[in-house]
């Protein structure tokens, strides 16, 4: 079965777990720290952070539905935030469109979608609206940043993406790979529109790095009708603006 989640009167999300005829309602968005499967029925407005427990196996159809009005700025000392915070342990997030997203937080790591993706998957998801705000570095469209195991496939992101921090990319902030063994893989991937920020600016990843592993591969991936913009940068600096990829140390 699944857990519904949809549009409460007195609350941003309401959560059902479906079986044997029992419904657990979860009362936050925060709530979504256990294994199961969930999907989406219907179109709703949240400001909060969605929180997957590390370790878990979650999986999530957001089944082709619309989330409106993210806007997150609450003071907080965590990296990672998005629509879900951090995301591990072999999660699965699919099939939804966001509709314009903001935030305030000055913490790294921050996207539409996820703010950090480690060995998990987020799929055929879209970001649409007129624009997209962030006050980080490390800040994309669909996800932050991405680490070892970690695949964004089948994404696409088509928004102006304004940050007063650096590295920020339509698709993925930054990619870092540093697991023996393992690799990050961004596939099928689009962007259309105009980033402004600092430096480290890509229409698909901002900056891509690997100490180990197998790499950072970036295959299938488009950015059209986009325009790049570095608004400030220390001197003597590299500022890295690419189309597909601002910033590279071993990629492929």
């Amino acid at each position: 079965g699944y857990a519904v989640l949809k549009e409460a009167a007195a609350m941003p999300m309401k959560a059902a777990a479906l079986g044997a005829g029992n419904e657990t309602g979860i009362t936050s968005a925060s709530s979504l720290n256990n294994s199961g499967s969930y999907r989406l029925n219907s179109n709703i407005n949240i400001t909060q952070t969605v929180v997957i427990g590390s370790g878990k196996n979650v999986s999530i159809n957001l089944n082709g539905k619309k989330i409106s009005g993210i806007s997150f700025s609450a003071p907080t000392k965590e990296k990672g935030h998005g629509l879900f915070g951090t995301v591990s342990g072999g999660a699965l997030i699919e099939n939804l469109i966001i509709d314009g997203f903001s935030s305030t937080l000055t913490e790294d790591c921050q996207g539409a979608f996820v703010g950090i993706l480690s060995d998990a998957t987020i799929d055929g998801c879209r970001l649409e609206g007129s624009k997209l705000t962030f006050s980080a570095s490390q800040a994309g469209g669909i996800v932050g940043n991405v680490g070892s195991g970690a695949i964004v496939n089948g994404c696409s992101v088509s928004a102006s993406i304004e940050s007063s921090g650096n590295t920020v990319g339509g698709v993925v902030g930054n990619a870092t790979l540093n697991a023996a063994g393992s690799s990050i893989l961004i596939d099928k991937c689009s962007f259309t529109g105009d980033i402004t920020a600092e430096y480290n600016i890509g229409g698909i990843i901002a900056y891509a790095s690997a100490t180990s592993g197998k790499g950072v591969r970036i295959i299938n991936c488009v950015s059209h009708d986009s325009r790049m913009t570095a608004n400030s940068y220390p001197s003597n600096f590299y500022v890295r603006i690419g189309g597909i990829l601002g910033g590279v140390d071993k990629a492929s």
